[in-house]
């Protein structure tokens, strides 16, 4: 596949996700609503951060529609200055809402409503979940991973290292890193839902084949279950490991990207940079992920992680098509997921609601 197919696939999501405003259309009224909505208690199980952002031909207003203090960074360090880099791209006028938070944990009973203001209300997030009316109504957008600042010197710092590092001399490992994050907190009786769990066991029991470790212990329940969760994976793993830096992980042959409470944000973008190959699970997609192909630019793996060896296995006896993979991989990273391809993602999503059609009243 080349650069400019799997762009396009990336715009046809594009086109998919703002089908339901441009046949609906928005307005300050529709807007006004969503906001008092998203204010009013009861409407989160766990607060959120959430932005509107207004741009007017380059001007740029914001403010906090819900707040949580937890994550003012991304605010200030991550997304102000990237919609700063990105403001003399914009045209038009557009009122947007914007989700800093991993995800959004919506009281089940106001599930009907936020979806139906998605659908006046251009609403962003990171990534989505297919089949989730919640997250699949939004405008995918990079990640504040990838709007950082310092992302730039993070992918000159894996080029340099992917670059001196031919792939048949990588060592010949399955190399993950990370934490133990889910759908949920971790704990004895629900730790089976967990690819990241899956994964560790794997590690312990194939050492040869893969190293996956965890770098804390931080977000285990202080509950029976949970503590027990933790004693069984201190025994099995030892104590924790310090985290790699980026660049490092193109010494392996093999990185692996699994889902955690959400996307594994920048992981992929930057695994697939290395030029190894990639064995990649997910449910949630982020904004690039239609333009990637199977065993072309990745190798997909279950849920369960119960085909990983048998991936493996076959990397290990076909090395001119695993390198190729992981080559295609670096191609597409160099290509769509630039500092400048990023930006530019980002500018024209934000032009693409300055064009919607005026809501009729309410």
């Amino acid at each position: 596949m080349t650069s400019s197919s799997a762009k396009a696939r990336i715009e046809e999501q594009v086109d998919r996700s703002f089908s339901h405003l441009e046949a609906n259309g928005t307005s300050d009224s529709w807007l006004d609503e969503f906001v008092s909505f998203l204010r009013s208690p009861g409407t989160f199980r766990r607060s959120p951060l959430i932005i509107h952002c207004r741009f007017d031909d380059g001007a740029l207003r914001h403010r906090i529609v819900v707040d949580n203090p937890h994550l003012n960074r991304r605010l200030s360090r991550q997304f102000l200055p990237f919609l700063d880099r990105v403001r003399e791209r914009l045209r038009g006028r557009a009122d947007v809402l914007v989700l800093l938070s991993d995800s959004v944990y919506i009281v089940e009973s106001k599930r009907i409503q936020f979806i139906e203001y998605m659908r006046h209300v251009p609403f962003m997030r990171g990534d989505w979940l297919e089949g989730d009316p919640v997250s699949s109504s939004a405008l995918a957008i990079p990640d504040f991973t990838l709007q950082d600042e310092n992302y730039r010197n993070e992918i000159a710092s894996i080029d340099r290292a992917a670059s001196h590092q031919p792939f048949s001399s990588r060592i010949n490992l399955i190399k993950w890193r990370g934490r133990l994050t889910g759908p949920g907190y971790p704990d004895a009786e629900n730790c089976h839902r967990f690819p990241r769990y899956h994964l560790l066991r794997l590690g312990a029991e194939h050492p040869d084949v893969l190293d996956a470790r965890l770098t804390h212990y931080d977000n285990f329940p202080d509950t029976p279950a949970g503590n027990k969760l933790q004693e069984q994976l201190n025994a099995l793993l030892g104590s924790t490991e310090p985290e790699i830096p980026p660049a490092e992980f193109a010494s392996y042959k093999y990185l692996i990207s699994t889902d955690g409470v959400a996307s594994s944000w920048k992981r992929v973008a930057n695994s697939l940079r290395t030029g190894s190959v990639l064995l990649m699970q997910h449910r949630w997609s982020q904004f690039f992920y239609p333009g990637l192909a199977p065993w072309e630019h990745y190798v997909p793996i279950s849920d369960d992680m119960s085909d990983l060896l048998a991936r493996h296995a076959w990397l290990d006896a076909h090395p001119r098509q695993a390198e190729r993979i992981g080559c295609q991989g670096r191609l597409f990273a160099e290509s769509l997921l630039s500092v400048t391809a990023i930006e530019e993602h980002f500018a024209s999503v934000l032009n693409r609601c300055a064009t919607l059609p005026h809501a009729g009243p309410r």
